[in-house]
């Protein structure tokens, strides 16, 4: 596998560590604020495009910032674009309705008072826009894109729903952010592959689906007395295969992860899957599993640099002809003890790098860098 380039972030991209810890809620805030302007409620939903014709009339009327913030200073609403608020409002309110109760947008966008959303939308239609909606193919600071900019934070400060502002400077980093790195990024990402952003909040879903199975099967085993070698096989949700609804009864259909050994877990009452293909997740390899979580064949097979991260990986349970019926003295059973008795064995069946193979790893990997953000889909290595 060729080493990893450091992950290049946007020009408008906040890292976690860029966000003040006390600015999580406005962070939070600016984020549903924009969602707003653009009436997305749903996780998958996309933002429109202005048309061609939208954006040169809107720069035509407005060909420098005074006119803009004349009409921000004025706070008149037209009955036309009062008209416009209240129609958006219902269709807003109609959105709201059919999102999953899970919504998180959803249920912050109803507990905003109907005269708050009224300012936002009489704001928006008193420029005569049809709909806010940034040119992303156009520069930030394009004169559309930069009206709209300028809109977007003026209501800002007027909303109640905003709470503690924070300095201007910060609010802005937070709305180029939202709007020109993620919001940007999704609008690119489905363009180049239709359906892809929906599918990846799927995927997402399941990540965290299997995140919570995980805790599930860690704590059982942690109930039960066995030692921590032994609650790593459960920890990461990479340690656990994927699955998908039944579309033919009840259950689901289980992933194939030939990657983990079969002497983990008995087969379970679901019914594999019937196409002999991966999913995301299954793919994924746990990043700080015991060595002998994974089949020692499929092990074998990787290449050196993947065994390589798995040399000091512990061992977790012995053999499937040592572990006689009723007899679990393993189970806590300290570690050199365990490793004498029962380890040693089972670990003789893994081929790990030597140490000329190592030194030559190290020798080739001299001078690149491996990091940037973690993904959404979790710690584990993609093959």
């Amino acid at each position: 596998m060729p080493a990893k380039s450091k992950k290049k972030s946007g020009q408008y991209h906040l890292r976690r560590d860029d966000v003040p810890e006390d600015a999580g809620k406005l962070q939070e805030a600016m984020n549903l604020h924009c969602r707003l302007l653009m009436g997305l409620i749903g996780a998958a939903s996309l933002p429109e495009s202005p048309s061609e014709e939208d954006i040169k009339a809107f720069e035509e009327r407005f060909d420098d910032a005074s006119k803009i913030n004349s009409i921000l200073r004025e706070s008149t609403s037209s009955p036309e674009s009062l008209r416009k608020a209240e129609a958006s409002i219902r269709e807003l309110r109609k959105k709201v309705a059919i999102e999953p109760r899970s919504s998180k947008t959803a249920k912050n966008i109803t507990s905003i008072p109907e005269n708050h959303l009224c300012i936002i939308f009489t704001t928006i239609y008193a420029f005569g826009l049809k709909g806010w909606r940034p040119d992303f193919f156009g520069t930030p600071t394009s004169l559309y894109n930069g009206a709209l900019e300028t809109i977007a934070l003026w209501i800002a400060h007027l909303e109640v729903h905003m709470g503690h502002l924070g300095n201007a400077q910060l609010l802005k980093m937070l709305y180029h952010n939202f709007i020109w790195s993620h919001m940007k990024d999704l609008v690119l990402k489905e363009l180049r592959k239709p359906g892809s952003v929906a599918g990846s909040i799927e995927v997402n879903k399941a990540y965290k689906r299997h995140l919570e199975l995980s805790e599930r099967r860690t704590e059982h085993l942690w109930d039960d007395g066995y030692n921590s070698r032994i609650q790593h096989l459960t920890e990461e949700p990479e340690c656990n295969s994927d699955d998908e609804a039944n579309p033919d009864g009840p259950g689901f259909l289980v992933f194939p992860k030939p990657a983990r050994s079969t002497q983990i877990f008995k087969p379970e009452p679901r019914v594999p899957h019937p196409q002999p293909r991966e999913s995301n997740i299954s793919r994924q390899l746990p990043a700080k599993c015991p060595l002998d979580w994974f089949h020692p064949g499929y092990f074998n097979r990787l290449s050196v640099r993947l065994r390589a991260k798995y040399i000091y990986a512990p061992i977790a349970l012995p053999s499937a002809e040592d572990i006689l019926e009723g007899q679990f003295d393993w189970k806590s059973m300290p570690e050199v003890e365990f490793m004498a008795k029962y380890g040693n064995k089972v670990k003789k069946l893994y081929i790990l790098p030597t140490a000329k193979e190592i030194e030559a790893l190290n020798d080739e990997g001299e001078g690149e860098e491996e990091g940037g953000d973690q993904g959404e889909g979790g710690s584990g290595m993609n093959l």
